[in-house]
């Protein structure tokens, strides 16, 4: 199910390539080098956008946690709601999201599709780092769930499904990021129906997702977008800096935004030579 929703956003053109161009093959999207790029990924959750969005995650989860119980029985006692949600359970699992994932990558691996790979590889690493952060919280809190299990922060079909949405929303922009994101959020809220998580869980899971999506780095036409956020006074400045290995290209930015709020702009950025920052 989720494998050929992400199959058919192949068809449509990147934010950062024009539409019908093919992106040249990224060297580090090998299967060889999956294990080093998830390590990489991994030491990134240290840098300032990850991090940013955790902090931001926990204070929400925080603000949340005394209408937990509220926000459940809100959805809970509502069979229309009920029913409403009931595909959130299969759609935000983490068999179906990962194996999604892993299917567009050995797709684009068979079909000899560098983005197809690309997209694969992104989406993968995202998942895994996703995992392993929502995994070990879970073992480590022991949250008990409103239905009386186990386990309960944070929730692992919101982290999933929003780090889905967030490489979405990175490599194909805000018209397809919106529905993205659209589909996570309705993927949360059925686990509030189902009783298997608060509101609280929901809301820090949703932040794991974005930020182990944020430490994936996307590839396009043989450049890394990297986002670098830079206080100013006043703002803040977020940079999509692209490099041809480490050597800057180009930096768009907007200023005052959040995180997020930069890839939901219409316009793409566009690569101009530029000289390498000091």
């Amino acid at each position: 199910m989720v494998a050929p929703v992400l199959l058919a956003l192949l068809t449509l053109p990147t934010m950062q390539t024009k539409a019908g161009a093919e992106a040249r093959p990224a060297p580090d999207a090998s299967v060889a080098r999956l294990p080093i790029r998830v390590a990489r990924d991994f030491t990134r959750l240290a840098t300032r956008t990850p991090v940013f969005v955790l902090a931001a995650g926990g204070a929400a989860a925080a603000v949340a946690r005394p209408g937990d119980s509220a926000a459940v029985r809100a959805l809970a006692n509502s069979p229309a709601a009920d029913r409403a949600l009931e595909a959130g359970a299969i759609a935000g699992d983490g068999y179906v999201q990962g194996g999604g994932a892993a299917a567009v990558y050995l797709i684009g691996l068979a079909a000899h599709s560098p983005r197809t790979q690309e997209v694969g590889t992104a989406l993968l690493e995202a998942q895994v780092v996703e995992g392993a952060i929502t995994a070990s919280l879970k073992r480590i809190v022991r949250r008990t769930r409103p239905n009386g299990g186990h386990y309960s922060f944070p929730s692992g079909h919101t982290s999933a499904a929003f780090a889905t949405a967030d490489v979405v929303m990175q490599r194909f922009g805000w018209k397809a990021g919106v529905p993205a994101y659209a589909g996570a959020a309705y993927i949360a809220a059925a686990r509030l129906a189902e009783r298997e998580h608060y509101l609280s869980d929901v809301l820090f899971g949703a932040a794991v997702g974005i930020a182990s999506a944020r430490t994936v780095q996307i590839h396009a036409h043989g450049r890394t977008l990297v986002v670098v956020p830079r206080p100013l006074p006043g703002g803040v400045v977020l940079a999509v800096v692209a490099k041809t290995g480490t050597v800057p290209v180009c930096t768009f930015s907007k200023r005052g935004l959040s995180p997020f709020a930069l890839f939901q702009n219409g316009d793409c950025p566009r690569f101009h030579p530029c000289r390498e920052s000091q």
